[in-house]
C-alpha cells in the first residue's frame, strides 16, 4: 500500500471515529439540556457541531495539504484541544455504549423467550432500559475525569521531569570503571510542541547529575532532522567527561513522512548523522568503541534501529557491532527494546543493553516498585530494569512526547543515572 492510500485510509478511520463520537456525545447532552428553553437547545446544538466540524476539517487540511503556512502556536492549540475534547467525549460515551448493548441484548433475549414460549395475555407495560438523566450525568463525569488528566498532563506532566537512580552489579567490571556513573536520556522528539524553556530545564538537570558519561538511545525528532535545529544550541550542551555516545531511533531515518525522491530521503539522514558530530556525540551505526582506564577497557557497542513490534524497521546488524569488541564488560544501545530478546539475548557476553522507543505509553500508574501501562501489552520489557541470564536491560521511558499525544499521565518523562559496581 502506497503512503497515500495509507494515510487516506487512516484520515478516514479517524474522521469516523470522530463522527460516530460526537453523534453518541450529544445524545447526552441532548439530555442534559432538555429542560432549557427550546431556542437555548437550538444554539447549543448549533455550536456543538460547528466546534466538531471545524476540528473535522482542520484534521482532513492536516492530513491532506501542506500546512507549515499555519503559525506553530495554532497547530499546538488545536492538536491539544483535539485531543482533550475527543477522549473527553470517548469516555463520556462508555456508559450510552453499555446501556445500548444491554437494551439489545435484553430485547434478543426476549424476541427468543416470545418466540419459544408466547405468553397467554400481553402485558401491556415494558421492561425496558431508558437513556435516563442519571446516565446522561454519570457519562459527563466519566468525560471530565480524563480530560482533567490530559490538560494536567500536556501543561505539566509532559515536563514533570524525574531522575531515576539505578545500581547494577557486573561480576565481570573492571576495577576500574567499578562506580562508573552511566546517565541516559531516549526519545526527545523535537518538534514544534516542545516548549524550549521547559526542554532547557529538563538538560540542565541531566547535567547536573555529573554523570561520566551519557547515552541518547534514538528518536530525537519526529519526521526530518529539521525538527532538531531550533534544539541545537540546547543540545550541544550534553557533555560528559567520557563522551555522550548515541545511536538512532525508528522516527530518525525520515520513515514517517513522503519524500520527492530516495536522494532527498539519503540526504535527510546524512544531516542526522552530521547533526550528531556537530552536537560532539559518538553515534554508534552498528560499530563499537572502547573506553580504557589503567589498561583495562569496556566496549560499548552501538546499532541502528531494530524491532519486532508492527512496521517498526530492522536496520541493525548486531553481528557487525559485535564482531572484534573484545572487552571484560560490553555495553549496547539499542532503540527498541523487543530486539533484547529477539536477538541480544544470543550473544551472552552482552553485559548490559540501553533502549527507549515504548514512552510507557506516557501514560499508567507507578506506585513503588509496581508499574502498569497499556504499553505492557505489546512489549514485555517497556520500562524500567530487566534481567535474564544474568544480562540487563534497562529501557528509558523517554524524556520528550510524542507529537499525536503531547501529554504524559502518570509515566513521567525520565532522566536515568545507572552506576555500575562490580559484584
Amino acid at each position: 500500500m502506497s503512503l497515500f492510500w495509507l494515510s487516506l485510509l487512516i484520515t478516514t478511520i479517524v474522521v469516523g471515529y470522530m463522527v460516530a463520537v460526537d453523534s453518541y456525545a450529544w445524545q447526552i447532552i441532548k439530555t442534559l439540556i432538555k429542560k432549557m428553553p427550546l431556542a437555548r437547545q437550538q444554539s447549543i446544538k448549533k455550536w456543538y457541531w460547528v466546534i466538531n466540524t471545524f476540528f473535522i476539517l482542520n484534521l482532513i487540511v492536516f492530513r491532506v495539504t501542506i500546512t507549515d503556512w499555519m503559525p506553530n502556536a495554532y497547530k499546538i492549540l488545536l492538536g491539544v484541544s483535539a485531543i482533550i475534547f475527543y477522549l473527553g467525549k470517548t469516555f463520556m460515551c462508555i456508559p450510552l455504549i453499555i446501556n445500548d448493548l444491554t437494551q439489545i441484548a435484553y430485547a434478543s433475549l426476549q424476541a427468543l423467550r416470545f418466540y419459544f414460549f408466547p405468553p397467554v395475555v400481553k402485558q401491556g407495560t415494558e421492561n425496558k432500559i431508558s437513556r435516563s438523566e442519571f446516565l446522561a450525568k454519570t457519562s459527563l463525569v466519566l468525560g471530565a475525569i480524563p480530560m482533567g488528566l490530559v490538560s494536567y498532563g500536556v501543561a505539566v506532566g509532559a515536563y514533570d521531569y524525574r531522575v531515576i537512580y539505578q545500581t547494577i552489579k557486573l561480576p565481570n567490571l573492571p576495577t576500574a570503571f567499578d562506580g562508573l556513573r552511566i546517565g541516559q536520556i531516549s526519545d526527545i522528539h523535537c518538534s514544534y510542541l516542545v516548549q524550549t524553556t521547559h526542554f532547557a530545564r529538563g538538560i540542565e538537570s541531566l547535567l547536573q547529575q555529573k554523570t561520566d558519561l551519557i547515552f541518547f538511545t534514538g528518536d530525537l525528532v519526529n519526521y526530518d532532522t529539521q525538527e532538531a535545529q531550533p534544539f541545537a544550541k540546547y543540545l550541544q550542551k550534553i557533555k560528559a567527561p567520557l563522551g555522550v555516545y548515541s545511536c538512532l531511533g525508528n522516527h530518525d531515518y525520515g520513515d514517517y513522512r513522503a519524500w520527492a525522491n530516495n536522494s532527498e530521503k539519503a540526504r535527510n539522514l546524512q544531516a542526522m548523522r552530521d547533526l550528531h558530530q556537530t552536537l560532539g556525540w559518538h553515534l554508534l551505526e552498528d560499530t563499537h568503541v572502547f573506553l580504557t582506564e589503567n589498561q583495562e577497557k569496556i566496549a560499548i557497542l552501538g546499532v541502528g534501529n531494530w524491532g519486532t513490534r508492527g512496521r517498526f524497521p530492522k536496520y541493525g546488524k548486531l553481528a557487525q557491532a559485535h564482531q572484534n569488541a573484545e572487552a571484560a564488560v560490553k555495553i549496547l544501545l539499542s532503540h527498541d527494546p523487543s530486539h533484547w530478546e529477539a536477538q541480544v539475548l544470543d550473544y551472552q557476553d552482552i553485559d548490559l543493553s540501553f533502549a527507549g522507543h515504548t514512552h510507557g505509553m506516557q501514560m499508567g500508574i507507578e506506585w513503588g516498585s509496581w508499574q502498569w501501562s497499556p504499553i505492557q501489552y505489546l512489549y514485555d520489557q517497556w520500562g524500567g530494569l530487566y534481567q535474564k541470564n544474568g544480562q540487563y536491560l534497562y529501557v528509558n521511558r523517554g524524556f520528550g512526547f510524542s507529537d499525536i499525544f503531547p501529554s504524559r499521565v502518570g509515566i513521567l518523562p525520565e532522566i536515568t543515572v545507572i552506576e555500575l559496581k562490580k559484584a
